[in-house]
């Protein structure tokens, strides 16, 4: 944070401005190929619509996960350009909180969306797949299935943890930004046993 701090205004500029360009780009590859990998198949009434895509769940989910990394370029480079370093006016203010939103929905509403329409598209991960069973001797003698259904409900659980921890993290870490980088303490540095530093002799 501090090194983005830092910068110069022509080259935080520069590099937001290669941010948004390289996620627009990836961003378009994205979405063409997870258009692509769920398209109709092709056949002459679509005049062989983009035969050369595989249609495939795995050219899907690559599609998403490309269009996922250029969307993150975007709003860091938005936030370079727009937030970073500026007067925090009202306009500022709006520009900040309309980035956060969005980069909150694509966490906490699309990919948790798009994961469970994964495994209940094409996966087909239902309650009557039943992945193991829990020994009754562990549970008081009852029957108690773990379906794939549980395990996909299980992992978007996880994964709003996990993510919940590093946007906390994050949100403590951008505080720093703007202030004095804290100097590093020589090792020499240390106290003494009667409370004042050591020092290397002359």
């Amino acid at each position: 944070m501090h090194r983005l701090a830092t910068m110069s205004d022509e080259s935080r500029s520069a590099l937001s401005w290669a941010l948004m360009g390289a996620g627009l780009l990836l961003l378009a590859v994205g979405v063409f190929f997870a258009h692509a990998g769920f398209a109709a198949e092709p056949s002459v009434a679509n005049d062989f619509y983009l035969e050369w895509v595989p249609r495939h769940w795995l050219v899907f989910t690559a599609g998403q996960l490309v269009a996922l990394g250029g969307s993150q370029l975007i709003l860091a480079g938005a936030a370079l350009k727009w937030v970073a370093n500026k007067p925090f006016t009202w306009a500022v203010a709006s520009v900040a909180v309309w980035i956060a939103f969005m980069e909150l929905v694509i966490l906490w509403a699309i990919v948790p969306s798009e994961w469970l329409n994964l495994t209940q598209g094409p996966f087909g991960w239902t309650r009557q797949d039943i992945l193991f069973t829990i020994p009754p001797l562990l549970v008081l003698n009852n029957p108690i299935d773990i379906s794939l259904a549980v395990v996909k409900d299980a992992i978007v659980g996880g994964y709003h943890v996990f993510s919940l921890v590093i946007v906390l993290w994050f949100a403590v870490k951008i505080q720093g930004w703007g202030k004095v980088e804290p100097s590093r303490k020589d090792p020499t540095d240390v106290p003494s046993p009667y409370g004042r530093p050591l020092r290397k002799g002359a």
